[in-house]
């Protein structure tokens, strides 16, 4: 099994590693790769090695991405295993940096009216 591991601050692309790198370096977060969150809700395996390794983060006191989110019942798996980012289709498709000032802009716009439901 390979873990997304990366430090903030950092322009380097994340690094795929044996998990004995949680011990090594000072990393402050780790990464779900999208192949465990596809299967969730439904497999029992992807649901069960996700929610070990947002436990395993948290106890190291790592905070935890989930990448590939895509559905509303993958994201209520993940915020009810404790997951703290998401990120995937489910929120927004890629966004080219000069139009993201207004999709950010039009979210906020959404919560603030209460019609926003993620």
């Amino acid at each position: 099994m390979s873990v997304n591991l990366s430090a903030r601050q950092t322009k380097d692309p994340p690094v795929y590693s044996s998990m004995a790198y949680l011990k090594r370096f000072p990393i402050d977060q780790v990464k779900i790769d999208r192949t465990f969150v596809h299967g969730i809700p439904g497999d029992r395996d992807d649901e069960a090695i996700t929610s070990a390794i947002i436990a395993m983060a948290h106890g190291l006191g790592l905070s935890v991405v989930a990448e590939g989110v895509e559905t509303g019942f993958q994201l209520e798996f993940l915020r009810n295993a404790g997951c703290d980012i998401m990120q995937g289709y489910y929120f927004s498709e890629p966004q080219l940096p000069e139009l993201m000032a207004d999709f950010l802009n039009n979210r906020v716009a959404l919560r603030e009216s209460e019609s926003f439901s993620p």
